[in-house]
C-alpha cells in the first residue's frame, strides 16, 4: 500500500487558483497576486465568544498511553529503581531548614528536586494501581525521572556539605559514555517482526541518542569541574538519569528477547538482529531522497542546491502566499508553531537524509515516520488557510467538540496493530495533556477578567491545538504505509 504523493505545490496549485480569484474579488489586500499584504490583526475586531460550557470542555478523560513494548516492566526491578531513589535522598536532612543550609537558592533547589523525586514515585504507584500491568515505557518514564531528580537533589547537597563528594553520587560522565557505546552496539536486536523491532528498539535507542548528543555533550563540565553547586547538582542528575535509562533499556531488551517468538539466532520463530537492522537501513536509504525532496520543496525558489545540515527553517511564508488570513489568526499561528517545533526537533533528532549515519537506525526510522506525517499535515493545514479558516471558536461547545475529536483521533491510532501508529499516539497524548493544561490556565484567567479587556487568544490557540491533533492523526496511516512499503 503506497500513500498518496502530496506536495505543497500540488496542494496549493489545486486550491490556490480557485481561492485567489475570490479573495482578490472580495478586495483582499493580503493575497500574493492582489496587493501588498496588510498588517491588520484578526483581533482588531474580535469575534464574539459565548463562554457557556467552557468549564466542562475537559470532562472527557484523555486517552491512556498505548503500550509499545510488548512486555511489562518487572515489578522487582521497579522496586530496585524505587530503592535507589530513596537511598539517594537519604543523606539530605528532612526537613531542610535555613539553619542547616542558609543559602536560599540552593536550599530551594534541593527541596524542589526532592519533592519531584517523591512525586514521580507517587505517580508510579498510582499507575500501578490503575493499570495491571502498566505499559513498560510509562513505568520507565516515572522511575527514571525519580532517580534523576533525587540525584540532582543529593548532588547539590553534596556540593555544599563539608564532607560531601558529588562525584561519588553516581558514575562519571566518561564511564557513562562508555556504557552508552557498549550497550548501543547491541541495538537493534532480534524481534518478532521488523515493525515491532522498530518500535521496541527505537524507544531504547532514542534514550541513548539523546544522552550522547544532548545530555552528555562532549565538552560538558565534569562534576569535579563545576564550581556552582546548582550546576554540580544538575550534572549529577543528568548522569544518573542517563544511567537509569540504560538500566531500563537493558532490562526491557532482555525481557523482550526472552519472548519465545523472538529468536536471537535468526530461526523461523523471529527475525534476527542482523535482519532487523538490514531491513531498517534499507528502508532509510529508500526514504532519504523522498524526505530531502519534500524538505527542499518547502523552501520553494529559495531552496539550496542541496539540503544543509542541520536542517534549516524555510525562509518564506510557504503556506501563506495564497491566503487572506492575517498573521495572528489562530490557524496561521498554529502552522507557525508546529513548523517551528518540527524543524527545531529535526535539527537535533536525525531523520533519513542522503548520507545518513546508520547509528541508532530504529529511532531514525521512527523519526522519519513522524516527519512524513508532519509534512503531510502541514499541507492539510495549508488547505485550511487557503480556504480562509481562522480556527476561531464561537463558544465552549465548539472547543469541546474539537477536543473530543482529538481524543477520538488519538484512540483510533492507539488501538492500531501498527506499532508506529501507536508510537505517535503516545506522543499525541502528551500534546493533548499540554493543551488541556493551557486551557485550564486560560479558563481560570477568565473568571475575574474584565469583559472589556478579556482576551480570547489563549483559548483560541488551544482550540487550534485540538484541531491540529485531528489533522495530524489523519496523516499517520499514510506515513505508516509509506514506511511499510520501504520495509517490504
Amino acid at each position: 500500500m503506497t500513500a498518496p504523493d502530496r506536495s505543497r505545490r500540488s496542494v496549493l496549485s489545486g486550491i490556490g487558483s480557485a481561492a485567489i480569484g475570490a479573495l482578490c474579488a472580495a478586495g483582499s489586500t493580503s493575497v500574493a497576486g492582489c496587493t501588498e499584504r496588510s498588517n491588520r490583526s484578526v483581533w482588531d475586531d474580535p469575534p464574539a465568544f459565548d463562554p457557556a460550557g467552557l468549564g466542562s470542555v475537559r470532562e472527557a478523560s484523555a486517552p491512556d498511553r498505548p503500550a509499545l513494548v510488548p512486555v511489562p516492566f518487572d515489578p522487582d526491578v521497579a522496586d530496585r529503581f524505587r530503592d535507589r531513589t530513596r537511598s539517594l535522598l537519604a543523606p539530605i536532612p528532612d526537613p531542610l531548614s535555613a539553619d542547616t543550609l542558609p543559602n536560599g537558592a540552593v536550599r530551594g533547589r534541593i527541596r524542589e528536586k526532592r519533592a519531584a523525586a517523591r512525586s514521580a514515585l507517587a505517580d508510579h504507584e498510582r499507575l500501578r494501581e490503575r493499570r495491571s500491568p502498566p505499559p513498560a515505557l510509562s513505568v520507565t518514564d516515572r522511575l527514571v525521572a525519580a532517580r534523576g531528580h533525587a540525584a540532582e537533589a543529593v548532588g547539590t547537597w553534596a556540593a555544599v556539605t563539608e564532607h560531601g563528594a558529588p562525584a561519588d553520587v553516581t558514575r562519571s560522565v566518561d564511564a557513562t559514555l562508555g556504557t552508552i557505546e557498549s550497550f548501543g552496539g547491541t541495538l537493534p536486536g532480534p524481534a518478532r517482526t521488523v515493525h515491532e523491532g522498530v518500535a521496541v528498539y527505537g524507544a531504547i535507542e532514542r534514550w541513548l541518542d539523546v544522552a550522547r548528543r544532548s545530555t552528555l555533550v562532549p565538552g560538558t563540565d565534569t562534576v569535579a569541574g563545576a564550581a556552582n553547586p546548582l550546576r554540580t547538582g544538575s550534572i549529577v542528575g543528568d548522569v544518573e538519569t542517563v544511567q537509569a535509562r540504560i538500566d531500563a533499556g537493558r532490562h526491557l531488551r532482555d525481557r523482550y528477547t526472552a519472548l519465545p517468538a523472538v529468536a536471537e539466532d535468526g530461526s523461523s520463530d523471529g527475525v534476527s538482529a542482523d535482519a532487523v537492522e538490514t531491513a531498517i537501513v534499507d528502508a532509510l536509504e529508500t526514504l532519504a531522497p523522498r524526505i530531502e525532496d519534500r524538505l527542499l520543496e518547502l523552501h520553494g525558489a529559495d531552496a539550496p542546491e542541496e539540503l544543509e545540515h542541520p536542517i534549516r527553517y524555510p525562509d518564506a511564508d510557504v503556506y501563506r502566499e495564497r491566503t487572506s488570513l492575517p498573521r495572528d489568526a489562530p490557524s496561521v499561528r498554529l502552522l507557525s508553531r508546529r513548523m517551528g517545533e518540527f524543524f527545531d526537533e529535526a535539527r537535533f533528532d536525525p531523520i533519513a537524509l542522503p548520507g545518513f549515519s546508520t547509528t541508532h537506525p530504529a529511532t531514525r526510522l521512527r523519526r522519519t515516520h513522524r516527519t512524513l506525517a508532519h509534512l503531510e499535515a502541514f499541507d492539510v493545514l495549508g488547505e485550511h488557510l487557503a480556504a480562509g479558516e481562522p480556527f476561531l471558536p464561537a463558544d465552549g461547545a465548539k472547543i469541546r467538540s474539537a477536543r473530543e475529536g482529538a481524543i477520538n483521533a488519538i484512540e483510533s491510532i492507539a488501538s492500531s496493530e501498527a506499532p508506529l501508529d501507536r508510537w505517535l499516539a503516545r506522543r499525541l497524548v502528551g500534546s493533548l495533556d499540554r493543551a488541556d493544561e493551557r486551557l485550564a490556565d486560560a479558563t481560570e484567567a477568565r473568571v475575574d477578567a474584565d469583559p472589556s479587556t478579556d482576551d480570547l487568544r489563549p483559548i483560541a490557540d488551544v482550540y487550534a491545538e485540538y484541531r491540529w491533533i485531528g489533522i495530524l492523526v489523519g496523516t499517520v496511516p499514510g506515513a505508516t504505509a509509506t514506511v511499510a512499503d520501504a520495509l517490504a
